[in-house]
């Protein structure tokens, strides 16, 4: 049976790491691959029998600290910012120039060899100047050109394309950007009335709307914390358990492998590059989890074999009934037309394993004591 450890734990640590693509056209050509050389296309087997690796300590004991639920005011002017500002307005000034930090209205035209490039014109758009939005050329941040010009001016901009620039025509050729500068607008937020909460919101007042976050706030807090108990009783149990003898290099090797195929598409959804040599994809390792790849391969294992013991030893399984109507949601949930199609993008043993490892996490939780 294919074995690729996920170590779902860390997996998620991962989620909550990776930054979100940058939404610049420049990145619309998302991370292709960036690590051929290093990994095979397909997961290998893990071969090993835990119990002769891993030793499993107290299990029925454990003490961890409880993740806190708290919902700040902070937190909650910041959420309740956010979704006015899906609402936010611009206002014309009378300001002369456009600075870094303004919002300014615009009109901007690509061109390569005198062709206007379609796909990268815009007119009489909003930009925050100095966020990147135009930021098109190779070894300079094209906004930085019209910091300090004036209201009505048209600014020629000229050099070389980004390589990563989806259009073929376009990416890495010298070719010229004129802005134009409309106005400099200003941003007005909407004020929380129980009429705006009516006309836009779904809520019969700012009161029920207020109530509406927090209660989600709350929620979402409930739900971390729950996670973070998962996580950190997990890691108690590995803490509490010993390695009997090396792991094997087959083994090694193979993890080794697995762990960079599965760091690799989970970058490459999230448009992130993770480089081409050894130490870009060691330092990738280090940024996303705090450890370098061969420490990874090793954490791995071992949570492997410590959750195949227990698995075993409580006889923790994954009935066909189970993981059918996880697959049915599933298939609610993404729009599947069939079983055969939604099996196309996950494999039906993972589903199994998620399953079993949630009912050991649930076994553990009710024997701690959380304080």
């Amino acid at each position: 049976m294919k074995k690729k450890i996920l170590a779902g734990i860390l997996a998620a640590a991962m989620i909550g790491s990776l930054a979100a693509c940058n939404t610049s056209k420049t990145n619309e050509k998302a991370a292709e691959t960036t690590t051929e050389d290093i990994y095979d296309d397909g997961y290998v087997d893990i071969d090993l029998v835990p119990s002769e690796y891993m030793e499993v300590g107290d299990y029925k004991n454990i003490t961890i600290e409880g993740a806190k639920v708290e919902v700040t005011d902070e937190m909650f002017n910041e959420r309740l910012e956010d979704e006015l500002s899906n609402y936010v307005t611009y206002e014309k000034t009378d300001k002369k120039v456009v600075n870094t930090g303004d919002f300014a209205n615009i009109s901007y035209t690509c061109l390569v060899d005198g062709k206007k490039i379609n796909d990268f014109c815009e007119d009489e758009i909003e930009i925050t100047l100095g966020e990147g939005q135009l930021d098109y050329f190779d070894g300079f941040e094209a906004e930085k050109k019209l910091d300090g010009a004036k209201v009505g001016e048209t600014v020629k901009i000229t050099g070389t394309f980004s390589e990563d620039i989806y259009d073929e025509d376009m990416a890495g050729k010298e070719g010229e950007m004129n802005v134009t500068i409309h106005y400099v607008s200003k941003e007005v937020m909407p004020e929380l009335t129980d009429a705006f909460a009516k006309e836009n919101l779904e809520c019969n007042s700012a009161e029920e709307f207020k109530k509406q976050i927090r209660d989600e706030l709350e929620e979402n807090a409930k739900s971390e914390a729950a996670q973070e108990n998962e996580y950190n009783i997990f890691n108690a149990l590995v803490e509490n358990s010993k390695q009997i003898k090396d792991f094997p290099e087959e083994a090694v090797a193979a993890e080794r492998s697995n762990a960079i195929i599965e760091l690799t598409e989970l970058a490459d959804f999230y448009g992130m590059e993770i480089g081409d040599s050894e130490e870009d994809l060691q330092n990738f390792f280090k940024e996303v989890y705090g450890m370098d790849l061969d420490e990874y391969v090793q954490e791995s294992l071992k949570r492997y074999c410590v959750t195949e013991i227990l698995f075993e030893k409580e006889n923790i399984k994954a009935s066909d009934k189970e993981v059918n109507d996880i697959i049915e949601q599933e298939m609610i949930d993404g729009g599947y037309e069939s079983k055969e199609e939604y099996l196309e993008t996950v494999n039906e043993d993972d589903i199994r394993n998620d399953i079993k490892y949630q009912k050991l996490i649930d076994l553990l939780l009710s024997s701690a004591t959380i304080k």
